[in-house]
């Protein structure tokens, strides 16, 4: 059957194996045994009929499976017990899923499983003898059980028959028995042959473990385990006979037994080795090892390399008093060595053969340590292993030391990603790949064994990309705008959601420092940005600064650091103007302009994230009117019309939002008057650029204007279409009474240089009108230049090329204050001669007189009060036929050097020609208020300022 139907014809297989599966049924019928081969799909009743079905044809690779839920042979009927394992050769009885055979409780003499033919594994099997004599009785050679539980109720687990060669137990099997007294693990029949291989077994609440009474048979016991054993662990007695088998008990544990190992014979003739096992309150009613010979034997005992479950090794004083015990008893003339001794129980399993590094992954220039495990192996002093680097194909050879851990070795060695040093150090193992595996292995000669660990390197650094501020739930952020000082500032309040992003493929975790407060986030690989939150109005206003820093699995790490402007705080708002407007004959309709001070704190480290926005609401009159930001007023501004004739007064409300929505108001009074009398412009003048008393084309001048008015001055326009530009200019209310214009790029064509005429226009809130005019001097190149002298010494230049270079006639542009001047000095830097000047004073015979003042070179001059000069001549020509740009010689030396133009330079750029000329040049300025030079290696040279040079070699250069 297939799935419960019947198949029409029979099944074949790919395979000429035999899978014969025992599934569990309620009643003896023929269908309860499958069996597939190539031939036939049928199915039977338990393993005996299936067996017996086969007729001994089954062999290597065919298996019988038995699953969870098999029930067992029947107990009466055509089909008996035992399980007979007949049917072939070397076939494999599996259990699935915990399957169990257990024996028949009725006959108490009956065997669970009873073993026919040779070369059988029975495999994940448990079998429960259930009362019964044996569990499994071996009569063929070679039977293997591999994860086999055997479950003793008063007899034996396995018995091997006489003649039978060979069984093996491993796999983690194990033997438990239900009484201390009737209970066996193993027995071996005298007349077995071979060898009794036990690994990976534990034996449980027994009587004895091992029983073994043949003489020749070899016995194996290795990584495993007797507890609860009331006599003896491996048990061997053949009194009158010699002991020619050799017996081999390693890596074992024995916990809570009588005795652990005992063999008593005639001779021991063949060898006895009992080594690294860890005997724990094993001999205290009796003995750890018990070996007894009549005569003088030629075996070799060998019981080194042992735990006695004390440091200071084994006792054999058969003192019954002795806590630990009586560790090991020989008897006869055995000869057999006991030293050395284990100082610590061993690990008994296999595992521990292993090589580890202390990290799995590491950065470049680290300590690594290497560490072997070889559970309890001991008698070196050191072992050797090779650790490589598989990307960079380098090797170093590393002997590691024994420690103070028993069967434990270790030392380190250092990476480096430096070839230098790899080559000149021993220990240094060079890599040379961001993610580098190192790897370590034992030699050839450790036992025929090798293992290998793996880490890998790290030697770059992760790198942290940025962290990124966005709203949280209930949490406002504004960020500052681009070119601005605010630029790369963010301001908030509420929650925010800080995410760190990162670039780093073995991450550890990431680290938030928020002011006071730390955040640990665990990472895992592939994760590329973490998020956390946190609620910023817990803190004052004030900056609020964050650190994410990201450490990688190598301890590399990287730090980013952002600031949040944390601001809780709503905007300052002042209703400025007006305190009141006028109505007159001259108006139907009032302009009532509205000035507004709004001022969030928006200065650097202070909290406010700025104004956003003012609305005036004017309810006698006008709701929701919007202000726009004059920077020049420093004022939000915006003006309505309407009519006032009937009010007496009105009020203003003005109310100022910050970016992170805060909001705050206030209100003014306006009152409302009669007004027939136009405003008063008192003075108009023109602001040249600095220095100057004239303007060329292109040039900025700004013009301003006082205007008062008895009532309020509604606006001032400013006519500037003599210099090219608009006929309605506003002019801007800066300080008091005060308006201002600022006139960019001017334009006059060239016929029309000279004085150029402006009209200010002034209304006021009555619409009473009021014009001024000045006059704006626009040339072709500037005729003048004005520096400032002040109280004591100054280091100055002539910006322009002056028309008269007499030292009287530069002087004349002091006026009056000329009487100030207490002396100017000049330097020769050819003769090294310094020259002097005082006006009306005739010159000391000491120094020659100053009698020019040229461009192009410096002066001090030394100022009882401060004054203004103003040089008289032409700025240094732009170019055009005819004009040879000027050329200052410098000497060897120190010089002093003027600067000659109107605009700033820095000092390459004026000087850099004499620089491709000497080998060495030093600039000094002077600062005037402090009275200290200053050193300028790169910094701008200002017109009108005078500078020591020093050059290595003669140089000139020009100032074009």
């Amino acid at each position: 059957k297939e799935n419960g139907a019947m198949l029409a014809t029979p099944k074949a297989l790919d395979t000429g194996s035999v899978d014969v599966e025992i599934a569990y049924q309620t009643e003896v019928t023929a269908d309860s045994v499958m069996v597939e081969n190539a031939d036939t799909t049928e199915w039977f009743g338990s393993i005996n009929e299936a067996l017996t079905n086969f007729e001994g044809t089954l062999g290597e690779n065919d298996n019988v499976i038995v699953y969870e839920n098999y029930s067992g042979e029947p107990s009466s009927g055509e089909l008996a017990w035992p399980v007979t394992l007949n049917g072939g050769e070397n076939y494999t009885v599996r259990g699935i899923d915990g399957a169990e055979i257990p024996a028949a409780t009725e006959n108490a003499e009956n065997t669970a499983i009873v073993v026919e033919n040779r070369g059988i594994t029975i495999e994940d099997l448990t079998v429960n003898a259930d009362e019964a004599e044996n569990a499994i009785e071996v009569n063929a050679n070679d039977l293997t059980l591999s994860g086999v539980d055997v479950m003793v109720d008063n007899m034996y687990g396995v018995v091997v028959s006489s003649g039978v060669e060979n069984l093996t137990v491993n796999k983690e099997s194990s033997i438990t028995g239900n009484s201390l007294d009737n209970d066996y693990g193993i027995k071996v029949i005298d007349g077995a042959t071979g060898t009794l291989s036990v690994d990976e077994t534990d034996f449980e609440d027994l009587r004895n473990g091992i029983e073994v009474l043949d003489n020749n048979i070899a016995v194996d016991v290795t990584n495993s385990g007797f507890t609860g054993i009331s006599d003896m662990g491996l048990y061997t007695e053949v009194t009158g006979e010699n002991l020619t088998g050799n017996y081999t008990v390693e890596n074992t544990e024995f916990m809570n037994i009588g005795t652990g190992v005992k063999v008593l014979a005639d001779n021991l003739e063949g060898a006895i080795s009992v080594n690294y096992n860890n005997f724990e309150n094993a001999g205290a009613d009796n003995w750890a090892v018990w070996l007894d010979e009549a005569n003088d034997g030629a075996g070799v005992v060998n019981l080194e390399n042992n735990w006695w479950n004390d440091e200071g090794g084994p006792v054999a004083d058969e003192d019954e008093d002795d806590t630990r015990g009586d560790n090991f008893k020989l008897s006869g003339t055995i000869d057999t060595s006991i030293t050395p001794w284990l100082n610590a129980p061993y690990p008994n399993t296999e595992t521990t053969k292993s090589i580890e590094f202390d990290r799995d992954i590491y950065a470049g220039m680290k300590e690594v340590t290497v560490t072997a495990r070889y559970g309890y192996k001991l008698g070196d002093d050191s072992v050797d292993v090779d650790v490589g680097s598989e990307n960079a194909n380098e090797n170093i050879t590393l002997t590691l030391a024994a420690t103070d851990d028993t069967g434990v070795f270790d030392n380190t060695f250092m990476l480096t990603d430096n070839e230098t040093l790899y080559n000149e150090e021993d220990g240094y193992l060079l890599v040379d790949n961001v993610m580098d595996n190192i790897i370590a292995r034992p030699d050839d000669d450790w036992n025929e064994w090798n293992d290998t660990a793996e880490a890998v390197v790290d030697i770059l650094p992760p790198v942290m990309d940025n962290i990124v501020i966005a709203v949280g739930d209930q949490g406002w952020t504004y960020e500052g705008k681009d070119n601005t000082w605010a630029e790369n500032k963010i301001w908030a309040r509420g929650s925010v959601e800080i995410t760190a992003n990162f670039t780093e493929n073995s991450p550890e975790n990431m680290v938030f420092t928020i002011g006071e407060r730390e955040i640990v986030e665990d990472l895992e690989a592939g994760d590329n940005s973490v998020t956390v939150s946190e609620y910023v109005t817990r803190v004052p206003d004030g900056t609020l600064p964050i650190t994410a820093t990201l450490t990688d699995r190598g301890g590399l790490t990287d730090t980013l650091e952002k600031d949040i402007i944390v601001d809780t705080t709503p905007p300052d708002v002042e209703v400025v103007g007006p305190e009141q407007v006028g109505f007159g004959p001259n108006v139907e309709n009032t302009d009532i302009p509205i000035q507004v001070d709004a001022d969030d704190n928006v200065i650097d480290n202070v909290a406010g994230s700025g104004v956003e926005t003012v609305t005036v609401d004017v309810p006698a009159l006008e709701n929701d009117i919007s202000l726009t930001y004059n920077s020049e007023s420093g004022y939000w501004e915006s003006s309505i019309t309407a009519s006032v004739e009937d009010l007496a007064s009105f009020e203003v409300t003005a109310t100022a939002t910050d970016r992170l929505a805060q909001s705050d108001d206030a209100t003014g009074t306006v009152d409302v008057r009669w007004d027939n009398t136009a405003p008063a412009i008192e003075n108009v003048w023109v602001v040249y650029p600095e220095g100057f008393n004239a303007a060329k084309v292109g040039d900025t001048v700004i013009v301003k204007a006082t205007v008062t008015d008895d009532v309020e001055v509604g606006s001032v326009r400013l006519n500037a279409e003599n210099v090219g530009l608009g006929s309605e200019i506003e002019m801007t209310l800066v300080d008091g009474d005060v308006y201002s214009a600022e006139l960019e790029d001017i334009d006059v064509a060239e016929e029309n240089l000279g004085l150029r005429q402006l009209t200010v226009t002034a209304l006021d809130t009555a619409n009473n009108e009021a014009t001024g005019i000045v006059d704006v001097n626009v040339v072709g190149y500037y005729e003048s230049y004005e520096i400032t002298l002040e109280k004591g010494w100054n280091l100055i230049s002539l910006p322009i090329i002056p028309e008269n270079t007499a030292t009287e006639a530069i002087l004349a542009g002091l006026g009056d204050a000329v009487d100030n001047v207490v002396s100017v000095w000049g330097y020769d830097a050819l003769d090294g001669q310094w020259m002097t000047y005082t006006p009306g004073v005739p010159t000391p015979p000491t120094f020659p007189s100053l009698r020019v003042m040229e461009d192009g070179k410096a002066y001090w001059v030394k100022m009882e009060e401060t004054a203004t000069l103003e040089i008289e001549g032409r700025e240094m020509p732009v170019g055009g036929g005819g004009v040879i740009p000027p050329t200052y010689v410098l000497r060897t030396g120190w010089n002093l050097v003027g600067f000659t133009g109107v605009t700033q330079k820095t000092r390459d750029a004026y000087l850099g020609m004499v620089e491709e000329q000497v080998t060495g040049m030093t600039v000094f300025g002077y600062d005037t208020d402090k009275g200290l030079y200053t050193v300028r290696p790169s910094t701008m040279l200002t017109p009108g300022q005078g500078y020591w040079v020093f050059v290595t070699e003669k140089a000139a250069f020009t100032a074009w």
